[in-house]
């Protein structure tokens, strides 16, 4: 399934962090959910690193499309495959197959998926500093609900509010820290400056207070907090 270190740590991080978030709230999450969770986090990172190697918008909306095909259960036969795939995506999107089966949510959890991915490309290709941002955001959301489908039937309502407050948040804050290397790498249009950052940086002050008051320990938010920095 390729090289451990193919991996971002980051992404490693989200999934192997879940039980430390929900602990505070009384959340128990069996192994079975945090492996479910670690399955969906793997082929996401996984997919989101091969689109950045795609130049060519077109060659990704394929691209995209083909992911889908491989996770839908109502593709016919031979259309998920793709020039971009690699041995290591390929056996990552069958695992979260068979999870979205086994839990019977695979069309609740592509259509958001469908979503998360034509928002990925407009993050990537727009020049509006300010379609960004809420791009930027929508993306965190997208990414919480989809992990919010997998921890249905385990997680309190108070874990899910806290969870939802973070969408934004940290998105924001990860685009903060990395536009610059994106803008470099040709990942994104929009060209990063004072104004960009200024925007991200406002978005993510005026979400912060919501988070940190929705955690039952603020010490243990800050810390957790600070481990992505």
């Amino acid at each position: 399934m390729g090289a451990p270190d193919a991996v971002r740590p980051e992404y490693r991080k989200l999934a192997s962090d879940l039980p430390t978030l929900a602990a505070p709230f009384g959340c128990a999450l069996p192994e079975v959910v945090l492996r479910d969770v670690e399955t969906f986090t793997l082929a996401m990172e996984c997919v989101d690193r091969l689109l950045d190697g795609i130049a060519d918008p077109r060659a990704r909306r394929a691209f995209g499309d083909a992911v889908m095909a491989a996770l839908e259960e109502s593709a016919p036969p031979g259309t998920a495959c793709s020039p971009d795939f690699t041995p290591e995506l390929e056996a990552r999107l069958f695992a979260l197959r068979e999870v979205l089966a086994r839990r019977r949510m695979s069309e609740r959890f592509c259509q958001l998926a469908r979503q998360a991915l034509s928002n990925t490309e407009l993050i990537r290709t727009t020049r509006s500093r300010r379609q960004f941002v809420a791009a930027v955001e929508i993306e965190g959301r997208l990414t919480v609900e989809l992990t919010l489908t997998l921890l249905e039937g385990h997680s309190t309502e108070a874990f899910v509010g806290f969870l939802r407050s973070l969408a934004e948040l940290c998105n924001l804050a990860d685009k903060l820290l990395d536009a610059r290397g994106d803008f470099e790498r040709g990942e994104m249009a929009c060209r990063p400056g004072l104004g960009l950052h200024a925007l991200l940086a406002v978005a993510l002050l005026r979400r912060l207070p919501g988070a940190a008051r929705r955690h039952p320990r603020l010490g243990g938010f800050v810390t957790w907090g600070l481990g992505y920095l």
